[in-house]
């Protein structure tokens, strides 16, 4: 199985960084090519992700399962509290219409 993604969160003492302190780290993974491609956090601690996958691809880290399927890439956007839980995965949209409006742009 291909991961996806490793979420490393640290806490920095002060204003100097005198120790790093790894909370928790997840991945997720499918059979298939996938990509992560930002993270973000929220004021709650909340990490967003999103990317983009194609095939199968549970996005729960934990012990259950929340598969998404893609016959062709799709973008994602997936939520995981801030103890790293699983909260929700969406698939939005196809990566090859993307891919062909960046390149109609491109040749004009």
């Amino acid at each position: 199985m291909k991961k996806l993604y490793f979420i490393f969160l640290f806490t920095f003492i002060g204003t100097i960084i005198n120790a790093q302190t790894c909370f928790w780290a997840k991945s997720i993974g499918g059979t298939n090519d996938q990509s992560g491609t930002s993270i973000a956090v929220d004021d709650s601690g909340n990490v967003y992700t999103t990317g983009f996958f194609r095939g199968t691809v549970d996005f729960d880290p934990g012990a259950g399962v929340h598969n998404l399927t893609a016959g062709w890439y799709v973008t994602f956007v997936s939520k995981l509290d801030a103890s790293g839980n699983f909260i929700w995965a969406k698939a939005i949209g196809q990566l090859l219409i993307i891919m062909v409006a960046l390149r109609a742009v491109l040749l004009l």
